[in-house]
């Protein structure tokens, strides 16, 4: 997902899990109606005995010998898990805005997971009386509430801050050094809800010596 309000450009949207690498939303089902957008990610990415784990022999094996590590895995028992289904739908509403609703309600309970909000370089963050400019490669954590990313007189806010973990990076996400990356964090089984919206208001001044 992408999305642009006047000069405010947030470049990706990415929701990702902590879940033997497999947790990342991936759309097998996209429906569309006439405000909304509605897709579910299955979990299944078609990898072998994933999500689980193969139980120990109890014996040693030569993991050197490719033919009897081959045997030998052929011969562990294998406990399945569920894999992390979820859904996702963004409702377009007036006024430059959309409510995002992120849902997994079945599968492991307490996974790790984050919804990462990826802005170009360039952008002043406002929060609760705090203005400050952002850099290259930062991460912050919206915990509650709501901010506002500016540049110049135009502005994106972000509604619905949450967290439930302070993890920067969780296994299998990219890291984005381009600009600032907005984290909204959560644990499975998860429901959020999310409101993005554009405005414009007074411009600001340059906060950088030399601007």
């Amino acid at each position: 997902m992408r999305l642009r309000f006047g000069e405010v450009k947030m470049v990706a949207m990415r929701i990702d899990a902590c879940h033997q690498g497999l947790g990342a939303f991936k759309v097998d089902e996209f429906t569309m109606e006439a405000d909304q957008v509605r897709m579910l990610s299955s979990g299944d990415f078609g990898v072998r005995h994933r999500p689980g784990y193969e139980l120990p022999l109890g014996r040693p094996v030569n993991i050197f010998n490719i033919e009897e590590w081959a045997k030998a895995q052929k011969q562990r028992e294998y406990v399945p898990q569920e894999p992390l289904r979820a859904a996702l739908s963004i409702t377009y509403g007036q006024e430059s805005s959309c409510e995002l609703h992120y849902q997994n309600p079945g599968g492991l309970e307490g996974v790790l997971g984050q919804i990462s909000l990826d802005f170009a370089a360039g952008t002043v963050w406002e929060q609760e009386g705090c203005l400050s400019t952002t850099f290259p490669g930062q991460v912050i954590f919206l915990k509650e509430g709501k901010a506002k990313l500016w540049v110049g007189g135009d502005y994106v806010e972000i509604d619905g801050g949450h967290c439930e973990h302070t993890t920067l990076s969780l296994r299998g996400t990219a890291p984005y050094p381009q600009g600032l990356r907005v984290l909204i964090t959560f644990r499975s089984r998860a429901d959020l809800r999310l409101k993005i919206r554009g405005g414009r208001g007074p411009r600001l001044l340059p906060l950088k010596p030399g601007t």
